[in-house]
């Protein structure tokens, strides 16, 4: 859902459309204005909230205009005519959506002379007339008074505090800085009410700004004004969850009593329930370790010794036993010191018990430090601010960094549902009021961003917080007035806990008049934008007028007729270019502004339906109707929903009449009369609906207007579906001329078989299969089987790493092929002084490229192109690239080093007998070797020289 640019800040500033029809009222005042008359303005015909023709003989003032709507003029049973049938009160020539809704403003008064009014005001209401007069639907309603009551004032230069005061008035969300500065500026001149009244003003808008709260109170404490900070407390404490806000209201209480003097236990009671109070709003929060412990210590304090044997004793020890407990469930920043200090608690009394005691509080304690982590990691990047800032437009600066931490706030807020520390079985009430308060967490940052209320309130609602999620919703909707997306939410609450009480509330009034509260706020909070983005756009042009006509008056260039329209031509240019500009904004207001009165009429029949048989006048959901259209900015949307209300609910020829009378409304627009004929066909209405069609798409075609002409596209297309389906053949050939030479770059198969088409199926793209031979395995090599994803095949990274190796090494030269891509060594002949005979260069022989591999079998090849890609694998993956780096890195010994290093293994030798035996007598006596004797097969390198080198014969 669209939100409307709510401040300068948000984006570039876009100024607003011109003044239209609403002005027209007020241009004879304009060309007559004077200091000493007040001029006087007839008021236009109007009946049922319509304009009458001339013809009609009835005068009506605008006093005499009533809060009634077109009902009043249409009989209850209406056939349904062709557009050049009987007129009556809504068949007369086309008014535009201002001449529509009957509004006669009175002009406003004079306050300066013409010669001060801005020559773009002039202009626009100049164009504007044009405009209407060519039957174009004005889009705002704002006078001239409007406009001038809206625009800043000039200041002096000194007046500070006046231009801060101009800055908040203009844009009290978006210039946050501007009251921050106007705080100090009242601080500087010691003006403490002004300081007081500035901070309620400043904490209204953004209520909870946990910093300046506690910026509010320390500046209170600074000059010991005790009672107004408990009334800040009073406000503050309720609805902004800060630790630091509690932490200064501990310190109060603390202060206001003293442990010293007095009544020392009603004073430890006090403080003690004001630590509970604190822990409980607060305590869960990741940087409420400090809190926690402020508490613990305070416990050590208290009546009773830790180890003694008395009653107090045992009170004090339970009393810290259970508040380590608690602190030690909670995943804080003093997690781990808390954990010694328990330690050292439990085992200080009794080691044994404290032991036991430990092991009992180690699941708690390890789920919280481990949740900590966690949320260190989840949390590293959230900004948790307290000044909350609007959102800026998508595609303006700081667009996407705010989209971020909306992201980061979800899954923090993800993570606390998943129920890391495992509350939501045993502790229910703990795990919600957890992420409750991470909702409240992220809308303290979050304050603009209507989407977080709606999805806290939802929470809220969903798991029987009911007081909770309603409180959310109320407050979502006062910080965010203009959220369409608030208001239906919270109307759709209030509706569906709401019934009709016919005896005491006959026609359910009263419980209406609850129901549309939320409408009508949204409802005047969009007008209001709409009014100050006009006011905005005529504040740019006047200051761009000025400027050009300084530069005129200050110009030493010549000033000639070409000078002066050139001039005239750039102004012109850039006027329209700031118009052109903050024409998305208004038509976004616009569409916004229709679909809230759709839903407020909506949900009026829901409660009312048509209202009491006996009531006068139009009543009920009809109501709604004339409200909106006295208002303006309608869009063609809502007499489209209007007349669908009429017709599909209370078969109602009503709804006819007011697509009649929208088509003559907006006669550029293509929506109502496609609806209009879609309407009429459902009636069994044929012919007023070809009718409508030849009227529409004739004036489309005819004018030279390249987006008519694409506007009528549609209503073709729409109509050759229908004449396609049930009707006659030449009429769908006759049809197809015309689509061809009014679009020539559609392709004709293309127009062709959309006379067949279906929502699900194209019966000209099905080619059916008659042959067996249409299905044969495709016969491809297999490296052209996955051709997209080469480069994510382990294999094929071990391949090029391997060509493509930056070893120093020669790479081997292959057998079969000597082009390696290295230089050829050149052949060349000896040196002619060696001789006379000249020495043939032989050519090098190229060898015979091998033959292509055989294919793969087909059911290989099926086997391979039924196999999922590589890309579908996300586990591990077995690096080959890594491993053959490594093997071909590793600088391994020589095996002969390796080997004369292994100690010789110890031969297996009988025990031996005494004297020994021989079998053929004694042996023969060793002969040593000569010398330098080296035995054969023995390496000579160093490490050989070294294994022998102990051997002496």
């Amino acid at each position: 859902m669209s939100n409307p640019i709510l401040s300068p800040s948000q984006s570039h500033p876009l100024p607003p459309r011109p003044l239209n029809g609403n002005t027209l009222t007020s241009i004879a005042a304009l060309d007559s204005m004077s200091s000493t008359s007040t001029p006087v303005q007839t008021a236009s015909k109007t009946r049922g909230g319509f304009e009458l023709d001339d013809e009609d003989d009835h005068d009506v003032t605008f006093e005499d205009v009533q809060d009634d709507d077109v009902y009043d003029t249409i009989p209850a049973e209406v056939n349904g005519s062709a557009p050049n049938g009987n007129q009556d009160a809504l068949d007369r020539p086309s008014k535009s959506p201002t001449q529509e809704n009957g509004m006669t403003p009175v002009p406003a008064q004079a306050t300066d002379s013409p010669a001060n009014v801005p020559s773009s005001v002039v202009s626009n209401i100049a164009q504007t007339h044009s405009a209407v007069t060519n039957g174009q639907a004005p889009a705002d309603q704002s006078s001239p008074a409007d406009i001038l009551s809206v625009l800043p004032k000039s200041r002096l230069a000194h007046d500070v505090v006046g231009m801060l005061e101009d800055r908040i008035k203009d844009d009290p969300r978006g210039d946050s800085a501007a009251w921050l500065e106007l705080i100090e500026e009242y601080k500087s001149r010691n003006k403490d009410d002004q300081v007081r009244r500035t901070y309620e003003r400043y904490l209204d808008v953004f209520p909870l700004a946990a910093e300046q709260w506690c910026a509010f109170l320390r500046w209170e404490e600074a000059a010991d004004r005790k009672w107004h900070m408990e009334q800040i407390f009073k406000k503050a404490l309720i609805s902004v969850p800060s630790v630091e806000l509690f932490a200064i209201y501990v310190n109060y209480v603390r202060r206001r009593h003293s442990m010293q003097t007095g009544d020392t236990s009603q004073a430890y009671k006090n403080i003690h329930q004001t630590f509970e109070f604190a822990l409980k709003s607060v305590g869960m929060d990741k940087d409420s370790g400090s809190l926690w412990q402020d508490y613990i210590n305070f416990l050590r304090t208290g009546p009773g010794t830790v180890g003694g044997s008395g009653w107090q004793d045992s009170q004090k020890m339970d009393a810290l036993r259970e508040a380590y407990g608690k602190a030690l469930s909670v995943p804080t920043s003093a997690i781990q010191s808390l954990w010694k200090e328990y330690d050292a608690f439990e085992t200080g009394i009794n080691k044994i018990n404290g032991r036991k005691m430990m092991q009992e509080r180690s699941p708690d304690y390890m789920t919280a430090r481990t949740a900590y982590t966690q949320l260190q990691n989840i949390t590293r990047k959230i900004i948790r601010t307290s000044q909350p800032r609007l959102p800026p437009a998508l595609g303006y600066a700081g667009d996407l960094e705010y989209q971020q931490q909306v992201s980061l706030w979800r899954e923090w807020l993800q993570w606390e549902k998943d129920d890391p520390l495992e509350l939501k079985e045993d502790k229910l009430d703990s795990y919600l009021d957890r992420v409750i308060f991470i909702y409240k967490q992220a809308l303290m940052a979050l304050q603009f961003w209507p989407e977080m209320w709606y999805e806290a309130a939802e929470f809220c609602l969903l798991n029987d917080r009911e007081d909770t999620g309603l409180g959310l919703l109320n407050q979502g909707f006062a910080a965010n007035p203009e959220s369409v997306l608030l208001a239906f939410k919270l109307a759709d609450r209030l509706e569906s806990t709401t019934t009709n009480d016919s005896t005491n509330d006959p026609g359910a009034k009263l419980r209406m008049k609850t129901v549309r509260e939320p409408y009508d706020k949204v409802l005047d909070a969009l007008y209001d934008i709409q009014k100050k983005t006009e006011a905005r756009m005529q504040g740019e042009i006047q200051s761009l007028e000025a400027s050009t006509q300084n530069g005129q008056a200050t110009g030493d260039e010549e000033i000639n007729a070409s000078n002066v329209a050139e001039k005239k031509a750039a102004l012109d240019a850039q006027i329209t270019a700031i118009k052109d500009s903050n024409q998305v904004h208004l038509d976004a207001l616009s569409n916004l502004i229709s679909h809230v009165w759709v839903a407020l009429m909506r949900a009026t029949r829901r409660v009312q339906g048509k209202g009491l048989p006996n009531e006068k006048g139009p009543s009920g959901f009809r109501t709604i109707f004339n409200e909106a259209r006295k208002r303006g900015q309608l869009t063609p949307e809502f007499y489209v929903e209007t007349a669908h209300i009429e017709w599909n609910c209370y078969r109602d020829a009503t709804g006819t009449r007011i697509l009649e009378r929208g088509v003559k409304l907006y006669p550029n627009d293509s929506l109502l009369p496609l609806e209009y004929i879609k309407h009429l066909i459902s009636k069994d209405d044929l012919t007023n609906a070809r009718a409508v069609f030849e009227t529409t798409v004739g004036r489309f075609t005819s004018s030279n207007n390249a987006l008519l002409l694409a506007k009528s596209k549609d209503l073709f297309m729409f109509f050759h579906d229908y004449e396609s389906k049930y009707g006659e053949l030449p009429q769908v050939v006759r049809l197809e001329s015309r689509i061809r030479e009014l679009f020539p770059e559609d392709p004709e198969l293309k127009q062709f078989s959309a006379r067949y088409r279906t929502p699900g199926f194209d019966p000209m793209s099905a080619h059916p299969i008659v042959s067996a031979t249409q299905r044969l395995p495709k016969t491809t090599s297999h490296a052209s089987i996955e051709v997209n994803n080469v480069v994510n095949s382990p294999i094929q990274k071990v391949i090029d790493h391997i060509t493509n190796t930056n070893s120093p090494k020669r790479p081997l030269p292959l057998d079969d092929d000597d082009d390696d891509g290295r230089p050829q060594k050149i052949a060349r002949g000896n040196s002619p002084f060696m001789g006379t005979q000249v020495r043939k260069i032989p050519q090098p022989s190229v060898p015979a490229r091998p033959p292509a591999p055989a294919p793969l079998p087909p059911a290989i090849l099926h086997l391979l192109s039924i196999l999922p890609k590589s890309s579908a694998y996300t586990d591990i993956r077995f690096d080959a690239v890594a491993i053959q780096k490594l093997i071909r890195e590793k600088h391994l010994p020589p095996p002969t080093s390796v080997s004369a290093a292994r100690p010789p293994p110890t031969p297996q030798v009988a025990a031996p007998t005494w004297p020994p035996q021989y079998s053929q007598g004694p042996p023969p006596p060793m002969v040593p070797p000569p010398q330098g004797y080296v035995p054969q097969g023995t390496p000579t390198s160093q490490y050989a020289a070294g294994m022998f080198a102990s051997l002496r014969f």
